[in-house]
């Protein structure tokens, strides 16, 4: 069994991958969500359910970023704390 620091820096390679940036906020809520985890692929299933939410509030909130023309000041690699809440 792996430790969870090695599912934590996992976890977080695979955000970086995704090209999201992780405030400590978010490494917080991380360290949390994948110390429940088992396994591997536990892991890979939650960081996916995270990043899942995250996509779908960032369509919903894309209408109305190009409506106000605040491109400058919209990420579509930000993350919520609403994205860490998984099924």
């Amino acid at each position: 069994m792996k430790s969870e620091n090695t599912y934590f820096d996992l976890a977080v390679s695979l955000f970086k991958e995704e090209e999201y940036s992780l405030t400590e906020e978010d490494l917080y809520r991380l360290k949390n969500l994948v110390g429940e985890a088992a396994n591997e692929a536990e892991v890979r299933a939650r960081v996916a359910a995270v990043i899942k939410n995250a996509e779908k509030r960032h369509m919903e909130s894309l209408f109305f970023v190009v409506m106000s023309g605040e491109y400058e000041r919209y990420t579509l690699f930000d993350l919520d704390i609403s994205d860490f809440t998984i099924d």
